[in-house]
């Protein structure tokens, strides 16, 4: 057991299934170390992650979530619609999951060793944090870097945290949001999140209440519930419905939430596995709970916006429309110049967004829990736990995804706004067991020889994952950008084909590096920043 501060941490305990490297001091772990699983699962994401990103070189980035575009070809639409149904967002959530997986991997290695580990965590995170805030400003707005680290120094504070840091966080925050007038809200909801996984992880708080020991977080939950589900049922009288209604939803959210961390408290071992999931998927069910009150209860009852918010509205789409055709331009046929001071405005107003980092939290959850309970270490041990994803999750996954392809594709403003918050809510949902199905197939694939030596040659690619995601946006930067070559608005179906041609020029260099060098470069430098000192990169010197 590892304490830091006044806290025992036995949330990432060794399962008896578990076969941890043999290590003897916390550092880069060799080359014979490396979990072959998961650096192909790094490829396989590096490879569904490029599929999406490469559309958002080719339309404003403030489109994102627009949908499938309107009036394009037949083979365009038929392979947009194939990517944004069986591909949008399940290798983000997969690359999440790994990288999880790897933060959890490196506190196992500290606790083996003995060594300490919030220190080359902290920097670890906040070498991840530079290289987001570099690669969001100077190459491409799109980076889930910063995001990452945010997330990551949020799981540090539920697993690490003592009470009195996260009430001065909150407190600092709640500063801000009132002095400053910054859009800080968000992060602190997120403060408040990681407060709550920590009750719920540690489970060392309890209050005895009818004979009965109930967890804090449970305590906490309800009396919130309680709160909301008066207030809503007493605004039924004088605020409208859906406002009214959404409050009562909420508090009945609150109130599940309650039971379920009281139920599913035991065994510890499953909480972070229970924790992921639900901070997932509890929002998403509580937003799709909405959209369906929104259909069912009357235009009547919903409440119509002033003249003075009619124009506000109108004011907004006009902003919208028009950030959307200065990102064109600038893109198009702008300067680096300009590019880089546009990415700067947009990353202030969309980097690190609280909701993404709660997302990317959720997801690190989840791939701890396949690290702690062995089950991505040793997956042939564990080859019914894949199976039954295969069987459950990516059919559930499927047919969550073909659900909301069928309620909406794309999101026309004004005319159909809660068919598409319908969609978006469902493929959201169906997001992560298809990735985790995706994750199943691979596992169970690498355990045939002829589909091992396949899968194997995205091994490298996988291991210098950071430089090949870097390495992605730089070339899409370059190519497609105004200021390079000028390809901006390339047909769908052709991004793709260029997408396979640079990834597979990728895996060649990834194969051909790691045969010279131990690390990718920006893996060496993050190494260098993580454990501070400069590791040997030459791979005879191993």
């Amino acid at each position: 057991m590892i304490r830091v501060g006044a806290w025992p941490i036995s949330v990432l305990h060794k399962d008896a299934n578990m076969r941890e490297p043999a290590i003897a001091a916390l550092q880069p772990p060799t080359i014979s170390e490396r979990l072959l699983t998961l650096d192909v699962l790094r490829g396989v994401a590096l490879l569904g992650v490029f599929l999406i990103n490469v559309e958002d070189f080719n339309r404003a980035f403030y489109s994102f979530g627009a949908g499938l575009p309107i009036g394009a070809s037949a083979i365009d639409h038929a392979v947009d619609w194939l990517i944004h149904t069986f591909v949008f967002g399940k290798f983000w959530t997969m690359f999440s999951m790994l990288f999880g997986m790897g933060f959890a991997i490196m506190w196992l290695r500290a606790k083996a060793a003995g060594r300490e580990f919030v220190a080359p965590y902290l920097r670890r995170t906040a070498a991840l944090a530079i290289f987001g805030l570099l690669h969001g400003v100077f190459i491409w707005s799109g980076d889930i870097l910063l995001s990452y680290a945010l997330a990551a120094a949020t799981l540090l504070l539920a697993l690490l945290g003592r009470v009195w840091q996260g009430l001065g966080l909150f407190t600092v925050l709640m500063v801000a949001v009132l002095a400053l007038k910054i859009p800080a809200t968000g992060f602190v909801a997120l403060v408040v999140f990681a407060g709550l996984i920590g009750l719920y992880l540690r489970g060392e708080r309890s209050l005895r209440l009818a004979s009965r020991d109930w967890p804090m977080i449970s305590v906490i939950a309800a009396v919130a519930a309680i709160l909301l589900l008066l207030v809503g049922s007493i605004g039924m009288t004088f605020m409208p419905v859906l406002k009214a209604a959404a409050l009562l939803l909420g508090g009945a959210v609150l109130a599940a939430v309650a039971w379920m961390a009281w139920r599913y408290r035991n065994p510890a071992s499953k909480r972070l596995w229970r924790a992921g999931a639900a901070l997932y998927l509890i929002p998403l069910l509580g937003l799709t709970l909405f959209t369906v009150v929104r259909v069912v209860v009357p235009d009547k009852y919903h409440s119509q916006p002033t003249v003075a918010q009619q124009q506000q509205i109108k004011e907004g789409k006009s902003a919208w429309q028009e950030r959307i055709a200065t990102e064109t331009r600038v893109m198009s046929s702008g300067t680096y110049a300009e590019a880089v001071e546009l990415r700067s405005r947009q990353f202030l107003a969309l980097g690190g967004n609280p909701a993404q980092v709660i997302w990317s939290l959720s997801m690190f959850l989840i791939g701890g829990w396949f690290v702690q309970s062995g089950v991505i270490v040793r997956p042939y041990s564990h080859l019914e736990v894949f199976r039954k994803l295969v069987r459950v999750a990516l059919p559930t996954g499927i047919a969550l995804a073909l659900a909301s392809s069928w309620v909406a594709t794309s999101h026309i403003a004004g005319k159909n706004d809660t068919a598409w918050g319908f969609a978006q809510s469902l493929r959201l949902m169906g997001n992560l067991p298809m990735s985790l199905g995706y994750i199943a197939i691979v596992v169970l694939l690498l355990q045939k020889d002829v589909w091992a030596r396949l899968l194997s040659w995205l091994a490298p690619a996988g291991q210098m994952a950071l430089t090949n995601y870097l390495g992605q946006s730089i070339v899409g930067t370059l190519f497609f950008y105004g200021y390079g070559l000028g390809h901006w608005g390339m047909a769908r179906a052709w991004q793709v084909v260029f997408v396979f041609v640079v990834f597979a020029l990728q895996v060649l260099f990834s194969r051909w590096w790691l045969s010279k060098f131990r690390y990718g470069p920006m893996e060496w430098l993050w190494r260098w920043f993580t454990y501070a000192r400069l590791p040997s990169m030459r791979l005879a010197a191993a």
